[in-house]
This record gives C-alpha cells, structure tokens and sequence, in this order.
C-alpha cells in the first residue's frame, strides 16, 4: 500500500497529498477482536460514504438534483484532505492544527477523541467521508499519535467528557496493543481477499469517470484537478485559487490501473522473473501509460532475454576483449601509440558504461510498467532491485583500465592541448 501511494503521488511530507490506508475493522465496541468473522470487517468493496445504505440514498438522490449540472458529484468532502490528516495527528502535531485554526484548536466535539465515534462519524455523517493514514497499522513507528504525551488543554465535549488520550476499543489492551492488532487485521486472509477492491477504487478503474460514478465513488470535480486542467486556465491566479481549492478540498491520486487490480492468489503470468504476457490492451491505459508500454509490454522469454546479471557480464567480456585486441593492433602497427591504446580503451569503456546504462533503464520503463498495469510480483520487484545493484556495482570495479591510468591520460592530453584545452570542444570530449 506505501508502495502505490508512493506510486501515485502520495507522500508523508505533503499534507495535501497524504499517504491514504483503508479502514479495515468495524467493530469497536466488543471486548474480544475475532478476525475470523466476516463481521469485523469494513466492506472494502465500498467507499466509505457508501457503507451506510441510508446515507448513501441521500447522496444518490442530491446527485439526481445536479442533472442541470455540468460537473455533478456524489461526496462535497473528500477521504483525505490536510484537515483529516492532522485531525488524525493532533496529539504529535499540535502546531501544524494551530496553524491551521488560525491559533486555535477545533472544537473538543469535532476533535479525535475516540475510535468508536470516530468510525460512527464516517459511516453517518453526509460531511464524513475520510479513510485512515498510515499510523494506524505501523508498529514500529510508535502511538504518540494516540496519547496525549504533551497534556495539551485539548477541553471537554458537550457531554462533559474529557479530551485526553484518544479512547480506544474494547478489544485494544493499549496504544501499542491496538496499532498490533489494526496491522494484523489489515494483513488477515479476510482483508487480503478483498483489498485489491479498495485498491479499485482509490488507485484503480473505478477511481474516476464513469466508472467511479457507478462505484458511488464520484466526488467534487475539484479533487480530479491536474495540471493540464490547470495550463487550460487564462491567468496565474485562476490557477493559483483553483490549486489552492483543490489542496484544501483534498485531491484523488493518481490513477495507476486501467483494470481491475489482481489479486494476491491470481496466477499472472511471470516466468523467471520476466513479464511474458500483459492483461490489457495498450488502448484501454491512460494516455500517459500507453505511450510508454511499446517497448516493455512486448512478449519476452528467457531466450531473448538473458538474466540481467549473465547479460553484463558478457558485454565486458566482449568488450574487454576488444581493448585487448586493438592494444595488440596498434602496437604491431605503431610501437609508440601508448596514448592512442588508452584513448581507444576509455572510449571503449564509455561504450560498456552506456550499454549497461541502456540496459538499466529498459529495467527501469519495465518496472513502471509493471506498476502501472498491476503486473507486479514481489519476487520480480526484489529480483530487479538486486539486479540494479549489481550493474552499479560493475559500473565501478569492471572496466578495461584501470581509474589511474585515466587520469594520467587526461592529465597528458591536458599538457599537450596548452591553451586550447579550454575550449568549448575539448571540454565537451573530456
């Protein structure tokens, strides 16, 4: 899940474009958490504002409203917005809240105060529609989100209660032991079944257009702002105001998938850690995807392909091997052309270092590639990652010279160039 947010221009250090986790359990009332019953579950097949049937009737009738509409939608709020996130990081982040109430806390009823009543909020308030962060399930990043470690003066609620600690459910024995639990309900069989459907719907084909009108999943045409939406506007501050709504309205990520996401039991057809057969068709992806799938998404084999690592080795082979011979030419041809071998051998060296880097990036557009169609497997993910390491590793301790002797070279072609070694070609060359 970091993995796609990343992917799709999510990031921890932008409050307008926050890393996005679903809610994932639904009961925070019982003593005992069973992870085995379907009941604990959110239905990740639905977008939060339509977990509530009734709720979601009242959206679908006020969008019947908007027929005279040009740009109707289902939810006026978005699922993550810089305001949800720091309503969520208040206890560790007080002072980003106060910037953003004008030097005030909110209200001690709208404020994080219980998981209970929290999750109650997103599955019947029409103005509540937000999903989870990261925090929620990272066990090693601590629950100071959670605590209250600062005694902030955070006031009471209407009914007299408190704000302190954030109160959690039942089942949760802690911070510690409630952030454990979250984790482990998210990485259950139940949730794994069905999280490529929540995937659909934030990441996937069902995050925009038709399709997500279909899914309930239609919010303010705001939140669908990109740039070239914002190159078609007249003036600077047109676009200023519009990206300035847009950030504080909240902002849908990226779209990575073109079809539905596969799921973590789907056979996909990955052969020796090579891609040998995509699942859609160029004409159904993105623009922006499909111009770069020509020449990653063609069926590839082993034969054609060698392991990445095999493959370097023997262009140095065949490179080493021709320094070797030209050194032997020239020398029968020319005793004295010293300078002329280690000038032929670095360019031959560049020539390796630029096949590698070819190399390098054709790995890099498959990669994307992968990530983009939803083709990825994480024993292809780490293969590439180590294969990548090596041919770095290769670019500084394979070539056919050693580095001294490169410097000596240019250090006499310095010498002998004299004053014209400033110019604009033999810089250019060096």
């Amino acid at each position: 899940l970091l993995a796609l947010n990343s992917a799709a221009g999510r990031t921890f250090h932008d409050l307008s474009r926050y890393s996005i986790f679903p809610w994932v359990i639904s009961d925070y009332k019982s003593s005992k958490l069973d992870l085995k019953s379907k009941e604990v579950f959110r239905d990740l097949s639905k977008p939060v504002g339509a977990l509530d049937a009734k709720r979601l009737e009242y959206f679908q009738e006020r969008l019947k409203s908007m027929h005279d509409m040009e740009n109707p939608f289902l939810y006026g709020t978005h699922y993550s917005a810089p305001g949800y996130v720091l309503y969520y990081l208040l206890r560790s982040m007080p002072e980003h809240m106060l910037c953003l109430q004008n030097g005030r806390f909110d209200a001690p009823d709208r404020m994080f105060h219980s998981m209970e009543h929290c999750f109650s909020s997103v599955n019947i308030n029409p103005a509540d529609v937000k999903e989870l962060i990261p925090q929620f399930f990272d066990t090693e990043a601590g629950f100071d989100f959670l605590i209250n470690a600062r005694c902030l003066q955070l006031g009471n609620t209407q009914n007299g209660e408190r704000v302190h600690d954030v109160i959690l459910p039942p089942w949760a024995r802690s911070p510690r032991d409630f952030i454990k639990k979250n984790r482990k309900a998210l990485e259950s069989a139940s949730c794994t079944q069905d999280l490529p459907k929540w995937i659909d719907l934030v990441f996937g084909c069902n995050s925009r257009g038709e399709n997500a009108k279909e899914a309930s999943n239609l919010f303010h045409r705001m939140s669908y702002m990109g740039s070239a939406d914002l190159e078609k506007m007249d003036s600077d501050q047109e676009r200023h105001q519009t990206e300035l709504q847009a950030t504080e309205f909240g902002i849908v990520p990226d779209q990575l998938f073109a079809s539905a996401h596969p799921s973590r039991n789907d056979n996909l057809d990955i052969a020796n850690g090579v891609l040998v057969e995509t699942k859609c068709e160029t004409s159904e992806l993105p623009s922006d995807v499909a111009e770069r799938t020509d020449s990653t998404s063609k069926l590839i084999t082993d034969t054609e392909l060698p392991d990445f690592a095999s493959k370097n080795a023997m262009i140095e082979k065949r490179v080493v091997k021709s320094a070797d011979e030209m050194r032997s030419q020239m020398k029968k041809s020319d005793p004295n052309a010293s300078r002329k071998i280690e000038k032929s051998c670095y360019q031959q060296t560049a020539k390796f270092e630029s096949l590698v880097s070819s190399d390098v990036n054709i790995l890099k557009q498959q990669q994307l590639y992968l990530s983009k169609v939803g083709l990825q497997s994480s024993s292809l993910n780490k293969e590439l990652i180590g294969q990548l390491g090596d041919t770095n590793k290769l670019l500084v301790a394979k070539s056919s010279f050693t580095s001294t002797e490169q410097k000596d070279f240019f250090r006499r072609e310095e010498s002998s160039k004299g004053e014209h070694s400033k110019s604009a070609d033999y810089n250019k060359s060096s």
